[in-house]
């Protein structure tokens, strides 16, 4: 499995964790509810991340590497956290000036083998 490691650290601001809870509900007809979790690893997250200001060269090596693993689950060591195993779901380019693009990434968090 490949691990990214892209030219140039994400920024501070922007980046955000998304934690939702999967369960199963079973539902009985005077309004009680029991939920459990579903599976092993019930908690799904997903994690954006902001790249600010990158030079052509590093835009272009890190959409190559994207795009090399549509649909493939890779590694990544995000700044401050332990290595992870994710799939890059989308990501968005802007200008950010005359040579310059950031790069905002959608991940989410996978658990298979």
């Amino acid at each position: 499995m490949d691990t990214w490691v892209p030219p140039a650290v994400p920024g501070y601001n922007g980046n955000s964790k998304k934690t939702t809870p999967r369960m199963i509900t079973s539902s009985f007809g005077d309004g009680y509810k029991q939920n459990i979790p579903d599976g092993l690893n019930a908690i799904d997250r997903s994690l954006s991340y902001t790249w600010a200001d990158l030079t052509p060269t590093q835009l272009s090596t890190m959409t190559a590497f994207l795009e090399a693993h549509i649909g493939v689950t890779f590694y990544w060591t995000p700044p401050l956290q332990p290595i992870i195993k994710l799939q890059a779901m989308d990501w968005t380019e802007s200008a950010t000036g005359v040579a310059t693009t950031s790069l905002i990434v959608n991940f989410e968090r996978r658990y298979d083998f």
